[in-house]
């Protein structure tokens, strides 16, 4: 398959015909197991079994001289151990792309140092990577800046909200435990109402009986002075009582 690649070095032509993995350049490394294009954006290398397919432009320039590189004795694995120690990014779009430090290479797995954390990924799964130049990487920190400060702004939001449900509870609860002590207030001044009266029925009810036992105590002195009287007047009138 290299082999029909080949023809169109020179040429400008897109791999790939769609999603992140697809790029437009000119074609100029075709190997053994790997293509390389130049871009606006610098040269890429492609695993060859990672290529879907590539198509020329018809609109295209004519085809462009392109000088001879020490890459096309290289391996894949061989060019990516050509920059090692060097700010690389591994796929082009998507969950699988990384931008690291490439620290170490082998031919099953290579190391990127991201963001202070190591990172293992197997070659077999790298479809494409490209060195890193400096605007490239200000662009990439930028976004991570701002991807940074977005997550600020979020964290302040989600505080200020907990604070907001924070007041909202110990309002809540100071109107609750308001409502508990006007209600035990409420009780308390019922409770004493009630033992008022209480203690005002008592108070009856004692005068009541002290009333009673006077009453009683007056009509048998009555009783008794009336008899007394009686007895007295049978006596004066010379009756004996039998």
């Amino acid at each position: 398959m290299n082999h029909n690649y080949s023809k169109f070095i020179g040429e400008n032509v897109k791999v790939n015909l769609g999603g992140p993995e697809s790029r437009l350049g000119t074609l100029s490394i075709v190997a053994s197991d790997f293509l390389a294009i130049q871009g606006d954006d610098g040269i890429m290398f492609y695993q060859l079994s990672h290529v879907k397919g590539i198509s020329v432009q018809s609109t295209s320039s004519p085809t462009q001289t392109v000088e001879r590189s020490d890459y096309e004795d290289m391996r894949f694995t061989e060019v990516l151990n050509a920059f090692k120690y060097k700010q690389v990014r591994i796929n082009r779009g998507g969950p699988e792309s990384v931008v690291g430090l490439l620290r170490k290479t082998s031919a099953d797995y290579i190391e990127l140092l991201v963001d202070k954390q190591i990172v293992i990924l197997a070659v077999y799964h790298i479809k494409s990577f490209s060195p890193v130049f400096e605007n490239e990487e200000e662009s990439s920190n930028s976004g991570n800046s701002g991807n940074s400060g977005k997550n600020e702004k979020k964290n302040k939001v989600n505080s200020n909200n907990s604070n907001n449900s924070n007041n909202n509870r110990r309002q809540q609860n100071e109107s609750s435990s308001s409502q508990n002590e006007s209600n035990n207030e409420s009780s308390n001044a019922a409770m004493e109402s009630s033992n008022a009266q209480n203690e005002s029925s008592s108070k009856s009810s004692s005068s009541s009986k002290s009333s009673s036992s006077s009453s009683n105590y007056k009509k048998k002195r009555s009783n008794g002075g009336t008899r007394s009287r009686s007895n007295n007047s049978l006596s004066d009138r010379g009756w004996t009582k039998l």
